[in-house]
């Protein structure tokens, strides 16, 4: 499955790049089903549910800031 040492063009290359794809769909899938199926969760277990707007340019000019900085990956929800 490993590309670098196919060579670029070859068939055996193509079904390598095609396996990869698939497998990196089905990887992205089973996030995106987990994120959802999670957000379900807790639409079913909370009535009311508050989301918060942050001033993320203020948030990086502080210099000692609460939050973590811009860039950490935190999921594809704001929770």
């Amino acid at each position: 499955m490993s590309l670098s040492h196919k060579t670029k063009g070859s068939k055996r290359y193509e079904k390598a790049r095609i396996r990869v794809a698939k497998f990196h769909g089905k990887l992205k899938d089973t996030r995106t089903d987990f994120l959802h199926k999670l957000s379900t969760e807790i639409i079913r277990e909370n009535q009311t549910i508050v989301l918060e707007d942050l001033n993320v340019s203020g948030m990086v000019k502080n210099r000692n800031p609460l939050h973590p900085p811009e860039g950490s990956k935190r999921g594809g929800y704001p929770i």
